[in-house]
């Protein structure tokens, strides 16, 4: 389906051996992704990656190159940023806020204070519980506090997550919105503005724009979704920006 996932043109690149190790090793990789004309704070947000190790490091890296793919990174091996990240899903909702779905369901929010330079701030110390009964099969941010879920049944559900800014415990509904079915797909991910791709087992790239995005209403640019790509047998697919 993210992103955020607003889309960021994203090139997992390695500037040395030890670097290109090191997110080989990653057990989660995602991106940290803004949207509209950068302001020079937000500038130094753009290009970030987040990788989580397997032993539970949260690293930070900048791609300097981000805007014309050259092999141009902020720091050579990256900047921890935490440490204890042994969750089940990990994903970006923006403006340095991270969800993470813990193994009993829980929902986390955090917000890297530091995504800027990569330091080791943070808007709290241990996060903040924003939800729970969060055992879906996947999850990812559909930008400005949209979350869809795919269940295990292969319902699409829209959340709104309101208290995005301060990790309050506030939602656009208690139990959130069934905008879809079928959505029985190897992987799905948001390209932003509620666009959705989704790639089929037989390796078919899938192309939806949910209209109801703003209100979680079941509303769709098509009923059945256009067929954009074939041959998408890949281990991992996630979209790179606008």
């Amino acid at each position: 389906m993210k992103t955020l996932f607003h889309t960021l043109a994203i090139a997992i690149l390695a500037k040395s051996k030890s670097q290109l190790n090191m997110l080989l090793q990653c057990s989660l990789l995602f991106a940290a992704l803004f949207i509209s004309v950068p302001s020079t704070a937000q500038a130094q947000q753009l290009g970030v990656i987040y990788a989580v190790m397997d032993n539970g490091d949260l690293m930070w890296f900048r791609h300097e190159g981000r805007g014309d793919g050259s092999f141009r990174w902020a720091s050579d091996a990256g900047k921890k940023v935490g440490n204890g990240w042994n969750v089940k899903q990990v994903f970006s909702g923006g403006d340095g806020v991270i969800y993470a779905v813990m193994d009993n369901g829980d929902l986390m929010w955090f917000r890297h204070e530091g995504r800027g330079d990569g330091s080791f701030r943070w808007a709290t110390d241990a996060g903040k519980k924003v939800g729970n009964g969060w055992n879906v099969k996947q999850v990812f941010s559909g930008g400005d506090g949209v979350i869809y879920a795919v269940m295990h049944n292969g319902d699409l559900m829209w959340f709104r997550h309101e208290g995005r800014g301060d990790g309050s415990f506030r939602w656009a509904t208690d139990a959130g919105k069934k905008v879809g079915n079928g959505w029985n797909a190897k992987q799905v991910f948001s390209g932003g503005d509620g666009v959705i791709y989704a790639v089929m087992d037989n390796g078919d790239l899938m192309w939806f724009r949910h209209e109801g995005r703003g209100d979680g209403s079941f509303r769709w640019a098509s009923n059945a979704g256009k067929k954009v790509g074939n041959g998408w047998d890949a281990r991992q697919v996630f979209s790179g920006g606008q």
